[in-house]
């Protein structure tokens, strides 16, 4: 709950981290006068980014960075400032407070902070165990994440960008929380479960429409798991063996790549590409929008064009190949835009991804997702507020009296 709430979120020894919050108090509690104010300062940066982290880890705002290591560094910056000036206020104000319970609390403070560090991280530093964003060995098995990842990157190689989908455990390590609750079922690329995982969680419609699927197959209502799955630009899907694998190896349309003593990997050759032009829109698409798992048997229209991920958020193809449909497996956003020779296209209904219809000519094709107003106006709001905090931080122009606390 501490990690959560204070945005923690790159993993490391938990002694240690433990350190961090008792030398902040320690800071708060022993300073005076302007390093008081710039401890204060500190823990509220400290505090707002890591509701930030929950409050995106969970799907209530929008990812507003690209990794949750990049708000990981700011809290560690903060707790770096807030060690530092827990050292300065033994050191400087300690002395000039009356002999009391002060004294006592901060030493006691500092002599567990101390204890933490070191237990914490002399063993796993020693041994080599311990690197940042390292995943959790008590929740999941590393080397049958690797035995999977490496799968996944050989096919890759050769077969182009593809989504994996994971199911059973919490592949992504670590404790649920609110900051990071565990999926039904984990959407990830060829590389496997990544830290940036944690910010998927805000991912609209098509999260929901996947969830549907996933009840649906482990209900047994379908015998069509890889057609269906197959408009999310799934290529594999791993299931863990202590869940319910058998409605999975019951599917008609999934082919059996894999199986060891603690998972299994199915193959689905019906996967759609992440981004291309069709004759038409494909029918697993339609069986999704329908919830009619039959209408994903129907004959696929010819693929015309496959357009390149030039970014997450830039697809291009230097020929659009129309007439036809560009389908893009990506959560239906107003904000995904497509152009045609400089000329914007319509948007169609395509359920929970983006199409967008193309009139004819051979022109290039781009897809390109807009940032709103929204997301910059907290790509600036952030840095604002770190200087409004640590100008807090300081005294007015007024000279301030020194006072010795009592």
């Amino acid at each position: 709950m501490i990690s959560v709430l204070l945005g923690q979120t790159p993993e490391g020894p938990v002694l240690a981290g433990l350190a961090l919050p008792i030398l902040g108090i320690v800071a708060v509690a022993t300073g005076a006068g302007q390093r008081r104010r710039m401890a204060i300062a500190l823990w509220s940066l400290i505090v707002g980014l890591g509701f930030l982290v929950t409050a995106t880890g969970s799907g209530v705002l929008s990812p507003v960075v690209a990794s949750p290591t990049e708000m990981g560094v700011l809290v560690s910056l903060a707790f770096a400032g807030l060690a530092g000036l827990a050292v300065g206020a033994f050191r400087l104000d300690l002395p000039r407070r009356r002999f009391g319970v002060v004294q006592g609390l901060t030493v006691a403070g500092l002599a567990v902070a101390l204890f933490l560090l070191g237990a914490g991280l002399l063993p796993t530093l020693v041994r080599g165990e311990w690197a940042p964003g390292q995943v959790n060995d008590a929740v999941t098995d590393p080397p049958a994440i690797d035995q999977i990842t490496a799968l996944l990157k050989a096919d890759a190689a050769t077969e182009g960008e593809f989504r994996a989908l994971w199911i059973g455990r919490d592949w992504s390590g670590g404790p649920a929380t609110s900051a990071r609750p565990i999926p039904r079922a984990l959407i990830t690329d060829p590389r496997g479960p990544q830290l940036n995982d944690l910010f998927g969680g805000n991912s609209g419609e098509g999260t929901r429409r996947l969830n549907e699927i996933v009840s649906s197959i482990e209900a047994g209502d379908t015998d069509r798991a890889g057609d269906l799955l197959g408009s999310f630009n799934v290529r594999f899907v791993i299931v863990d063996l202590d869940s319910r694998a058998g409605p999975w190896e019951a599917q008609r349309d999934l082919a059996l790549t894999r199986r060891e003593s603690e998972f299994i990997v199915f193959q689905d050759d019906s996967m759609l590409d992440r981004a291309a032009v069709y004759e038409a829109l494909p029918p697993y698409v339609a069986a999704i929008e329908e919830e009619d798992p039959s209408l994903a048997s129907a004959e696929p229209p010819a693929r015309r064009t496959v357009l390149a991920r030039e970014s997450p958020w830039s697809y291009l193809a230097p020929q659009g190949s129309a007439p036809g449909v560009a389908f893009l497996a990506e959560t239906n956003d107003d904000n995904w835009k497509a152009t045609s020779g400089g000329d914007e296209l319509e948007q169609t209904q395509s359920g929970w991804g983006n199409a967008f219809e193309i009139p004819g000519g051979d022109m290039p094709l781009e897809i390109q997702f807009s940032r709103s107003l929204i997301d910059y106006a907290w790509l600036v709001a952030l840095p604002l507020l770190w200087l409004f905090m640590i100008g807090a931080a300081f005294p007015s122009r007024r000279s301030e009296k020194r006072k010795v606390p009592a």
